[in-house]
């Protein structure tokens, strides 16, 4: 089987799962919100960036490990400034 890509999405609309007591991961500066799509065992796991001024999405297969998320991170980090992150 060949393995499935990790895809990198931009300008995405603010999370609807952003309130003010969602659990952040801080990677390299960047806050990144964790999307749950509800699929037991799931074979992906997608992320948001929610202090940036554009959303940033990272899905990556599960068995990637955290690799991809800081390999982006850290391209994040130094490209877009960092802004508070804006809860409802």
């Amino acid at each position: 089987a060949s393995p499935r890509p990790v895809v990198l999405r931009c300008g995405l609309p603010r999370p609807a799962e952003l309130v003010p007591t969602s659990a952040l991961l801080e990677i390299n500066g960047v806050q990144w919100l964790e999307l749950d799509d509800g699929v037991p065992n799931p074979t992906v796991i997608t992320y948001v960036a929610v202090d940036r001024p554009v959303y940033v999405v990272l899905t990556a297969p599960v068995d990637a490990g955290s690799g991809p998320l800081q390999t982006v991170s850290d391209v994040v980090r130094d490209t877009l400034l960092g802004t508070p992150v804006a809860v409802r």
